[in-house]
């Protein structure tokens, strides 16, 4: 179950909770998710203005070596690229929480494939009682002591908004965008004076 939280934090933040409630994922669930989060990407780049992501990942109620075994990570590393780079996603802070001896693994994994920047603020949590420490818990869903509502409905409301037909004419337009090819720029310039289209960073010079 994945939502985004209605209330933002004091600063301006919006909470996102991920909590995984099944035992036996498979790899194709995994990438169902990606394709999900597409979408709210979507929707949030067209109806938010968030300072940025507080994001939660709730895996208390999973086997987390079954789990890392169906993650892989160069989807990963791409879904992030995109979230972050395509669709500017902020993320101010990562919170685990799992009191599994194995969640080190889990751990390393995203530090590998997230920016040292953003793996500077991986927390984790053995329970979710010490989220309130970064997050005001009265924000928070009811399943995590706040008076919002439970992760599951808000989750329902969410599909509902992405299922909705103005949503999904949104998506059919957006699906068809595509570059003007014709105003893409020359590289003449590039071949006439330096002797090769596209750029470098570092010359070396023998």
């Amino acid at each position: 179950h994945t939502a985004h939280i209605p209330q933002m934090t004091p600063q301006y933040t919006r909470v996102y909770i991920a909590k995984l409630v099944s035992e036996n994922l498979e790899s194709s669930y995994v990438f169902s998710y990606y394709k999900y989060l597409t979408a709210l990407s979507e929707y949030m780049l067209q109806a938010e203005y968030c300072a940025g992501f507080e994001i939660i990942l709730d895996y208390t109620q999973i086997n987390i070596l079954s789990f890392v075994t169906k993650i892989n990570p160069i989807e990963l590393r791409q879904i992030i690229t995109l979230m972050t780079e395509g669709y500017g996603c902020r993320i101010k802070s990562i919170h685990v929480i799992s009191s599994s001896k194995m969640i080190d693994t889990l751990i390393s994994l995203l530090k590998q494939v997230f920016s040292a920047k953003v793996a500077d603020r991986i927390h984790l949590h053995k329970t979710a009682d010490t989220l309130s420490d970064f997050i005001p818990k009265e924000i928070m869903p009811s399943d995590y002591g706040g008076k919002e509502k439970s992760v599951l409905e808000l989750n329902r409301d969410w599909v509902e908004a992405i299922n909705s037909k103005e949503f999904q004419e949104y998506m059919s337009v957006m699906n068809k965008a595509n570059t003007i090819e014709s105003c893409r720029q020359s590289s003449k310039f590039t071949e006439n004076y330096v002797g090769m289209p596209g750029s470098f960073r570092a010359l070396s010079v023998d």
